[in-house]
């Protein structure tokens, strides 16, 4: 080659020092990713519910207000970091609107459906200390033990509240409104039919009441439910591990999302999944949930927020509007 020759190796880009950067820079945040879907669950609503222990017991309400928005606000810019799914980060266009809504509607109502729950299960509770001649709730025991105590009693009622909602058709009706949306994301959480709160909260609530749990412990269970219901339906990387067979958590509960009716009548668990374990009911196969969910039948079921309020009370119309009627045993059965 001549002195004023140029090797045409030298002008070759030098490909392995632009992948390396990439390669890097890939694997930092696959470890972050990892380390940030181990330690959020533990760190965040571990984090919320100290700050519920000492704040609900002496603030009452506003401090689950403020519990509230600590983790939505929290847990909506995580899933725009980490997302699980992200097909499931494109909600604003049919989900966002209807959502706030029924966050809204559930909240309005929420002080006469607390009156007539706790009316109803303050009767029971009368009723059932009347029989025996005395509360049942151990007083003496220290606050955390009874809000845990609390939480397995009130999640025994939920339990079979849930699964009837899924086994029985005219619960299912109702219910299949928070089955409706294509997609999980936090504030799937909130997305309830009127009448379907008011069925779960009153089997779950009359147990403790009976037994005579105070409400500043009920007040602690509601705030558990606030947070890991939020948990629960997030679009986040989660890796629970053991913690799995305590929580109900967004691992098991996507498989309760799912439209195979085998894998969805399962996860009935609203913060605990100690009765799914106890009655059979718990799944988490070794492979990974549906991305695709919701509810098969009826295809016609509406969209928004109305015609989901609505939907319930014209079930029958919409099964032959979807072309083909369901039995009198349509609901969520396997």
């Amino acid at each position: 080659m001549s002195k004023g020759s140029t090797d045409p190796k030298a002008s070759l880009p030098a490909t392995g020092n632009v992948a390396a950067p990439a390669a890097s820079a890939s694997g930092t945040r696959a470890s972050l990713q990892r380390a940030f879907s181990v330690a959020i669950f533990p760190v965040l609503f571990g984090g919320l519910l100290a700050y519920a222990y000492v704040s609900v017991p002496e603030r009452g309400g506003a401090a689950l207000g403020i519990l509230m928005a600590m983790a939505y606000t929290t847990i909506a810019i995580c899933e725009r970091l980490f997302p699980h799914a992200e097909s499931w980060k494109h909600y604003l266009r049919e989900d966002f609107v209807p959502d706030l809504l029924f966050i809204g509607t559930n909240n309005l109502l929420s002080g006469f459906r607390d009156i007539a729950v706790q009316t109803i299960g303050l009767f029971v509770a009368a009723q059932f200390a009347g029989q025996v001649g005395f509360h049942l709730w151990p007083q003496s025991w220290p606050l955390i033990a009874q809000w845990a105590l609390a939480l397995v009693v009130y999640e025994f009622g939920h339990y079979w509240a849930h699964r009837m909602a899924h086994e029985v058709e005219f619960l299912w009706r109702f219910h299949s409104l928070h089955h409706s949306p294509s997609r999980l994301y936090f504030l799937n959480a909130a997305r309830f039919h009127p009448i379907d709160t008011i069925w779960l909260n009153l089997v779950s609530i009359t147990l403790p009441l009976a037994m005579g749990a105070p409400r500043e412990v009920l007040l602690l269970v509601a705030a558990v439910s606030i947070v890991h219901g939020v948990f629960q339906h997030s679009n986040l990387v989660l890796h629970l591990g053991p913690l799995n067979w305590i929580f109900s958590g967004p691992e098991l509960h996507r498989w309760h999302h799912s439209k195979v009716l085998e894998e969805a009548n399962t996860n009935y668990g609203t913060n605990l999944i100690v009765w799914d374990t106890l009655f059979g009911t718990r799944f988490l196969p070794d492979r990974a949930p549906p991305e695709d969910i919701g509810i098969e039948a009826p295809k016609a079921y509406p969209k928004g927020f109305f015609g989901p309020l609505l939907a319930p009370f014209r079930w029958r119309q919409l099964e032959v509007a979807a072309g083909a009627p369901e039995s009198a045993s349509g609901a969520r059965a396997a």
